[in-house]
């Protein structure tokens, strides 16, 4: 066993995915950690080919029925609270990314977060800056005054994190951790908007380290760039709910199905216990032509929380009609 593992979730409609993304640490993270993956609901037949190659699995039960619960989101992604059990105390650090990303560069660095970490909740462009705050991740139907005097000892106003991506410092966990989060869903599950990303906000209210958008980059943004240059520069890109279906990287129209399906196919050969290859570097030159591409994006976000948001915070206590019109110019993205 090493010292740190980075993990996925997957149930049986996910298994490429999963085979990609490990493939896609393993070529280009020069990661030298364990491999897991987080099992929700996959036949044992799906399996082997993980076990033989050396990645460890972890097998998932629902949190709660589905049935019970109207939304997008469904148990499935309740099972990423599972790594905050005391079993996984055995690694220092602990790295989960969704499947649906594809992995461009060093995690070395995440080995040293204190803590919990985690990039802001979607859409900024800049690591200093994020888009979602806590009221803009209650389901707009249970917004009602009454069921907001469950979050009284909590500012809605505060900033969130988005929770395909996340670094936990095992030395957090706690005898009580697993428990306290399970009570947690329980009480706020009618409230999720975007799944388990509520019940992690809240549990971690005021004590998490915000990390470079560069380990979690939006993937649609990451298409504005693709027609400009010949070489795509190297970040962590994640498909959240692309826009267009078709752009999704495991679909033979997107752009990144090349990169992908190269992932994916050199997975077959792949010994995860095997010495980690090196990592891919990104230029200075390359990084500066980044930060450019991204300072009018940028601008219009810090206009947004600074000025925006409030107004359209205070216009929906006033005037519910200037409310959906400010809502309805100024629309918020978000996507999982």
């Amino acid at each position: 066993m090493k010292k740190n593992l980075v993990v996925t979730l997957a149930n049986k409609k996910y298994i490429e995915q999963a085979k990609q993304f490990f493939s896609s640490v393993y070529l280009n993270s020069g990661w030298d950690g364990d491999y897991m993956l987080l099992a929700h609901e996959v036949p044992e037949k799906d399996l082997k080919w993980f076990k033989d190659r050396g990645v460890l699995i972890y097998r998932c039960d629902s949190m709660y029925d589905d049935k019970l619960h109207e939304g997008k989101y469904k148990s499935i992604v309740f099972s990423k609270l599972y790594l905050f059990s005391t079993e996984f105390k055995k690694w220092d650090r602990i790295i989960f990314m969704d499947a649906d990303f594809i992995v461009h560069i060093s995690l070395d660095r995440l080995k040293k977060v204190k803590g919990f970490g985690a990039v802001g909740s979607f859409a900024s462009l800049n690591p200093f800056l994020n888009n979602l705050n806590l009221y803009e991740q209650i389901k707009s139907e249970t917004q009602r005054k009454e069921e907001l005097l469950d979050f009284k000892e909590y500012n809605l106003l505060n900033n969130t994190f988005n929770t395909g991506f996340f670094v936990i410092e095992t030395s957090l966990i706690k005898k009580d951790t697993f428990e306290k989060l399970k009570q947690l869903t329980k009480k706020y599950l009618k409230y999720c908007k975007y799944g388990e990303e509520l019940i992690l906000n809240l549990f971690f209210y005021n004590r998490w380290e915000r990390l470079n958008i560069k380990y979690n980059y939006p993937a649609d943004r990451y298409l504005k760039f693709i027609n400009k240059r010949d070489n795509m520069i190297p970040l962590n890109l994640h498909f959240l709910k692309m826009k267009d279906y078709d752009n999704n990287p495991w679909n033979s129209n997107s752009p990144f199905y090349k990169d992908w399906l190269n992932n994916l196919e050199k997975s077959e050969n792949i010994n995860f216990f095997d010495k980690k290859n090196e990592s891919l570097k990104i230029s200075p030159k390359d990084y500066l032509i980044f930060l450019y591409q991204n300072i009018f994006t940028t601008l219009y976000f810090i206009i947004d929380i600074i000025i925006i948001r409030p107004i359209k915070l205070l216009a929906k206590n006033i005037s519910p009609r200037t409310y959906q019109f400010l809502k309805n110019t100024f629309k918020t993205k978000k996507s999982k």
